[in-house]
């Protein structure tokens, strides 16, 4: 709790909103009619550090997903598919320190983007 306090007094979340409201508002700037999949990053962190999850969610996950909504993007969450034993399974740091996802992880995750930007279309909604 005391470091979810400090993170917060940090501006750390505040900063992430920010920036991630110029990146999206300039693209939506340049390419108005372009539908915006903003991909949530899975807690690198998790397996030398267990106990981070709660913190990435609030500190990372949140500001990214509020970013989003703000902003008028959709959200692929790679936090959803890559967690707990997951993230051994799915990228490649329990092998080698390598936090990036392996074939099987850009799969999945890829597999997220696609369900998310073609899930309005599937239902009709098609505007």
């Amino acid at each position: 709790m005391q470091l979810r306090r400090s993170i917060s007094r940090s501006g750390l979340r505040d900063s992430l909103g920010r920036g991630l409201d110029r990146i999206l508002g300039a693209i939506h700037t340049a390419a108005p009619d372009t539908e915006i999949i903003l991909v949530v990053f899975y807690n690198p962190f998790s397996i030398s550090n267990p106990g981070t999850d709660g913190l990435w969610r609030h500190n990372y996950a949140s500001p990214e997903r509020d970013a989003a909504r703000r902003n008028g993007a959709r959200v692929a969450d790679a936090s959803e598919i890559v967690n707990g034993a997951r993230v051994c399974q799915l990228t490649f740091l329990c092998a080698s320190g390598d936090s990036h996802p392996n074939d099987a992880g850009y799969r999945r995750i890829g597999d997220q983007i696609f369900h998310v930007a073609f899930h309005r279309h599937l239902d009709g909604d098609d505007d």
